[in-house]
Formats: structure tokens, C-alpha cells, sequence
């Protein structure tokens, strides 16, 4: 899981030779933010903001919610006759 954060770092983060530049926003699941968040813990006994991992924002992306949510009333919807008029 450590080389993910390490290679989006790489390849997506505006930066100098060792020095960040601008950080870039990571959305993701819940796991995956959390996952990430670890990955940056580990690595904060570095000694450059490259080697902290600082390049990365990793956030909740509430896409995910929303499908969650959106399931839970489509499946409720027939049973209790809700959006009768939308079909």
C-alpha cells in the first residue's frame, strides 16, 4: 500500500528537486483515506516534505455516500411505495 501514495506522489505532485511545490488532493473511499493517512504517518520521521509524503491530500470523496445512500432508498422505494410517480 506504501508504494501508491509514493508513486502518485511521483508522478502527479508539482515539485522541485526536494522541495513541494504545491500539494494535490487524493479523493478516495473512507479505507482509502485512511490507508494513505497511515502511509503519511509512517513515513514522518523523514527528513524532506518529499519523504513525509506532504505532496498528498488524501480526502473523503462523497460520491461514495451518495451511492451509498441512493441504493438504500431505491431498495426501500418499492416497499414503501415511495416515487410511485417516478417510474
Amino acid at each position: 500500500m506504501a508504494d501508491i501514495p509514493k508513486d502518485f506522489q511521483e508522478i502527479y505532485v508539482a515539485k522541485d528537486d526536494q522541495e513541494i511545490l504545491h500539494p494535490t488532493i487524493m479523493h478516495g473511499d473512507q479505507l482509502t483515506e485512511e490507508c494513505v493517512r497511515n502511509v503519511q504517518w509512517t513515513y514522518h520521521l523523514g527528513n524532506t516534505s518529499l519523504e513525509h509524503l506532504e505532496g498528498i491530500e488524501p480526502t473523503f470523496s462523497e460520491f461514495h455516500l451518495k451511492m451509498s445512500l441512493y441504493e438504500v432508498v431505491l431498495s426501500c422505494a418499492p416497499k414503501l411505495k415511495l416515487l410511485s410517480n417516478w417510474y
